[in-house]
């Protein structure tokens, strides 16, 4: 028995041109560590938890600034095969994790899903989320901020 509810497009905390689903850290916390989001970015959270956090904050940054120049960098890709989904990553780490995103206008970055890679289902499930979401957001889009 799935729930269905509707995801609704909000602008990132602390960034200029990220927006994502209003359940975006949650869900980053749910399914790259299995934890609440007040374990996962509490100080006391063990090392490697804050390791994947910085990793996060740092894609996220790097994204608010240099949009689609980041693709250069080996840690972001465009996505073959799929409507102009990209991906984060952060490659050679345990977890391995991903987020997908689009661009909206060229220059607005919309988060879609986070999840770990540890097989190629696992990348084909993401992207069937991801993709059903876009059209969601897209739809959504602008927001009356």
């Amino acid at each position: 028995q799935r729930m269905w509810f509707k995801l609704e497009l909000v602008k990132m905390d602390g960034y200029d041109n990220i927006y994502g689903p209003d359940i975006f850290v949650d869900e980053f916390c749910k399914n790259v560590f299995g934890l609440p989001k007040d374990r996962v970015f509490s100080p006391e959270a063990p090392k490697p938890v804050k390791q994947y956090v910085k990793w996060l904050q740092r894609s996220l940054k790097r994204l608010d600034k240099q949009g689609k120049a980041t693709t250069r960098l080996k840690e972001f890709e465009k996505l073959s095969g799929t409507d102009d989904i990209y991906s984060a990553r952060y490659p050679n780490t345990k977890k391995n994790p991903r987020i997908l995103y689009f661009y909206i206008k060229d220059s607005k970055i919309v988060l879609l899903y986070p999840f770990l890679e540890k097989n190629k289902s696992d990348y084909q499930h993401g992207i069937g989320i991801a993709e059903t979401r876009k059209t969601t957001f897209e739809a959504q889009w602008p927001l009356d901020e």
